[in-house]
C-alpha cells in the first residue's frame, strides 16, 4: 500500500514539474510601424559584414527605401 501511495505522489509530482517547464509559444506581434521596422533592418543589413556600407551610405539607401515603403503602404500625398 505504501509503494502504491508513493508511486501516485511521484506521478503527480513529475507531471506537475513537467507541465511547469513548458514555455507557451510567443504570439506574433504585428507592428504598427512596418516602414520604420524595415528601415532598421535595412540599416543593419547594409552596415553588416556582407555589404560593409558606411553609415552615410546606409542612411541614404535606407531613407530612399523608407520613403518608397510609405508610398507603397499608405499611398502618395
Amino acid at each position: 500500500m505504501k509503494k502504491m501511495l508513493f508511486s501516485a505522489i511521484a506521478l503527480v509530482a513529475f507531471t506537475a514539474i513537467s507541465m511547469a517547464g513548458e514555455i507557451p509559444a510567443e504570439k506574433e506581434i504585428k507592428s504598427e510601424t512596418p516602414c520604420a521596422d524595415q528601415w532598421v533592418r535595412d540599416m543593419k543589413t547594409l552596415q553588416g559584414d556582407y555589404w560593409g556600407a558606411s553609415f552615410e551610405e546606409a542612411l541614404a539607401i535606407a531613407d530612399q527605401c523608407f520613403e518608397q515603403c510609405l508610398v507603397n503602404t499608405y499611398g502618395s500625398n
